[in-house]
């Protein structure tokens, strides 16, 4: 699994235990009570202790990875989603021009493919761990908020509010909706400009191998080759 990856899942699901955990600690809930009853019990079945750390350990990533799957889908109605950037039209509305011209015929890919092919085929790999840096900025922040909320929507529920937890926790919730945002934009910014300038530059060597390629079939086929 990409190390980018797994890390914004899992940071997502520590940080929901995290908030519930301390929840529960400082409002001297029945959750609390019993969980450090389960912790003092000398007569607890080592298996199950066992049994209960492995789910300890295997929990965050697990959640971070629903949590995202929540997030994508999000994202996704929003029209932020990378596969839907408006340059990814303008990028295939440029290929197709070019492809038309050459082959006479259309291109039925979505732009989404159309740009991805192109895009992870030339762009440098400098640019490219950027480009997934700020993916991964944008979806860490909307799991880290999704994940606090749903937290708090628990302890809440189970009466463990613990005030000085939903102060700092309403507080992380803006912080991180702003750089969510700020994350977003600035990935969907730069692919855009990647593709009026070097997406060009992309295209028309494209173009010119096109080109080269029907002069050769041309000479070939006239030449009985």
């Amino acid at each position: 699994m990409e190390p980018l990856y797994y890390t914004r899942i899992a940071t997502s699901g520590w940080i929901f235990l995290t908030i519930l955990f301390t929840s529960f600690w400082g409002s001297k809930s029945d959750q609390w009570k019993y969980i450090m009853s389960l912790i003092n019990d000398k007569n607890i079945d080592i298996s199950l202790a066992i049994t209960g750390a492995i789910a300890g350990i295997s929990a965050p990533p697990a959640f971070g990875f629903l949590i995202e799957g929540v997030n994508w889908f999000l994202v996704l109605i929003s029209g932020q989603q990378p596969w839907y950037y408006h340059s990814n039209k303008l990028f295939k509305a440029n290929f197709e021009k070019i492809f038309i011209n050459n082959n006479k015929t259309r291109f039925c890919n979505p732009p989404g493919a159309i740009f991805s092919v192109f895009f992870f085929s030339n762009a440098s790999p400098d640019f490219l761990y950027w480009a997934r840096r700020r993916l991964t900025n944008f979806y860490a922040n909307l799991n880290a908020m999704l994940s606090i909320i749903i937290a708090l929507i628990i302890v809440w529920l189970l009466n463990s509010l613990y005030i000085p937890v939903l102060i700092s926790s309403l507080f992380l919730i803006v912080i991180l909706s702003i750089r969510a945002y700020l994350e977003g934009n600035i990935h969907k910014k730069t692919i855009s400009t990647w593709v009026d300038t070097v997406g060009v530059a992309v295209l028309k060597n494209f173009s010119s191998q096109l080109n080269n390629q029907q002069i050769t079939s041309q000479y070939l086929k006239k030449n009985d080759v």
